[in-house]
This record gives C-alpha cells, sequence and structure tokens, in this order.
C-alpha cells in the first residue's frame, strides 16, 4: 500500500470516525445549553462557553445576541466557560443554576425567566451571581457582565445610570419601534461601566490584556449599542467575613407604546383638564 493513499475501509473508517466525532460535539454542546420558558417568553443560555445567553424571544421576537460573563484574577480576562466545566441544576423549566469552581474560588450564576401575558410585550429576568474565595489568601476579583440587546430595527440607544455612592445600578436601552429594557443592579452597584458600538467592548474583553470600563455612561445610539458592567472586590480568605461575594440584577423589558395610544393617552388628559376647567 503506498504511503498518504488510503484504502476503501479506510476511508469509510476515517468518514465513520468523523461523524461519530461532529456527532458527539453536537450532543454536547446541546447537552451544556438550557432553554428557560415561561409563558410570552423563552431565554437560550450556553453556560458552557462564553456565547452565555445569546437569545431572548418575548412574543415570537429575539432581542439578545449575547450576555456573558468574564472574570480577572491576574492578568487578563477570561470568560467564566473556562474556569470549569459547569454544573448545570435545572430548577424548573424558567429557572437554571449553573456552577464553576477551580482550585481557588467557586463561582455560580442563577437565572430566573418571568413571561407575561401573550402579546403583552412584558417579561423580566432575575439574575444573581456567588463569588466564593476557597483559598487561605485574600483573593482580589474583577468581574464583567457584557450586554448586547438587539431590541428592534434601526439601533438602539443605551445609557447607564449610578445610584448615590457613585456605583453603577442601571442600564437603559430603548428602540422607538419595539422595545424598552432596563436592567436594576439591587446589589451591589458595578464598579465601572461603560458603553460602545459593536465590537469594541466584546473586543477589549478578549483581546488579552487586562480592562478595566472607562465610566463612559452614555447615551449613545442608534446603532448596535453594547455596555458593560465591571465590579471589583477583594475576597476575604474562606471561611471568614466577606469570603462571598453577591451580585443580584433584575431585567424588564416592554413595548414601547405605539404612537396612536401615546396620542389617545395625551388627548385624554387634555380632556380631562377641559372638564376641570369647565367646573371650577
Amino acid at each position: 500500500m503506498k504511503t498518504g493513499i488510503i484504502s476503501k475501509p479506510q476511508a469509510w473508517l476515517v468518514r465513520s470516525s468523523l461523524c461519530l466525532a461532529i456527532s458527539v460535539t453536537m450532543l454536547l454542546s446541546q447537552a451544556n445549553a438550557a432553554t428557560l420558558t415561561d409563558l410570552n417568553s423563552s431565554a437560550s443560555i450556553d453556560p458552557s462557553t462564553q456565547a452565555g445567553m445569546y437569545n431572548w424571544v418575548i412574543d415570537g421576537q429575539d432581542i439578545l445576541a449575547q450576555q456573558a460573563f468574564w472574570f480577572r484574577t491576574a492578568g487578563q480576562e477570561f470568560s467564566i466557560s473556562t474556569i470549569s466545566a459547569p454544573v448545570n441544576s435545572s430548577l424548573g423549566a424558567n429557572h437554571l443554576k449553573s456552577i464553576y469552581a477551580n482550585a481557588s474560588f467557586s463561582l455560580s450564576v442563577e437565572y430566573l425567566l418571568t413571561g407575561g401575558t401573550p402579546l403583552s410585550g412584558l417579561a423580566s429576568l432575575n439574575e444573581s451571581i456567588a463569588i466564593h474565595n476557597t483559598t487561605t489568601l485574600p483573593l482580589a476579583f474583577h468581574f464583567f457582565q457584557y450586554s448586547d440587546f438587539d431590541l428592534g430595527p434601526g439601533g438602539d440607544f443605551v445609557q447607564l445610570g449610578t445610584n448615590i455612592f457613585g456605583k453603577f445600578n442601571l442600564a437603559n436601552q430603548v428602540n422607538s419601534a419595539s422595545f424598552n429594557f432596563a436592567e436594576s443592579v439591587s446589589t451591589p452597584g458595578a464598579d465601572h461601566g461603560q458603553v460602545g458600538f459593536f465590537p469594541g467592548l466584546l473586543n477589549s474583553l478578549n483581546d488579552g490584556a487586562p480592562t478595566t470600563l472607562s465610566d463612559l455612561a452614555g447615551p449613545i445610539g442608534p446603532g448596535d449599542a453594547t455596555w458593560a458592567f465591571q465590579w471589583d472586590v477583594i475576597l476575604s480568605p474562606a471561611g471568614q467575613s466577606g469570603d462571598t461575594y453577591l451580585i443580584s440584577k433584575l431585567k424588564h423589558v416592554e413595548l414601547v407604546p405605539e404612537p396612536s395610544s401615546i396620542a389617545l393617552g395625551l388627548m385624554g388628559l387634555a380632556g380631562i383638564n377641559w372638564i376641570r376647567r369647565r367646573r371650577s
């Protein structure tokens, strides 16, 4: 047999092996992905890659390209999917918890989807993140959330907000033809935030160099607007107070009122004021 030439039986074996490898890869990917559903809403999440949550469908319209998390303990940022293979727990059709762990820390992300009545355009998503130091030394930890929502045609506007302590605790994104989106950080506010057009922020998290968000709050738009939050914390050694850091957030989506609805509302208010003036 000549070197480099594959016989028919060998060729069949190679093709079979390739098909098997592809099938196994697809099955593993599907096994790690999850779709949450509730009433008029569904959300698809792949905890095993930096795709993260890669769609959120409300009344048949997908409003999300990507929401995912990165971390840094030294040097550059990494997707949380690089910490370890996730241990995923389905806590219901609309509820998922993913846990990652290595020799230094564990990190969990929990999603709870709440849909609205069909055609209401309403939906919300609670997210809870827990970061736990498992070493005997303090651990400097930087946690990033990247969000790329596409609410509708023509591009979106986005702006970040801060609380009375100067911490980033709000992201507002709107598309005048479709949806209003708001994310509120219950506890604690992020130390840094930044808005930008795709793919600038995503590239900065994947460029192999440490990133500190610029605190550019916007507004920016219209366009393919993205935004990110950054939390910086020093975790106490395991077993001591402060060895765990908790982040709690809520996303809420609603339809933008149609111009006719706004006009009717304004006409109604004008009518009420006219009646009041007539009676006075």
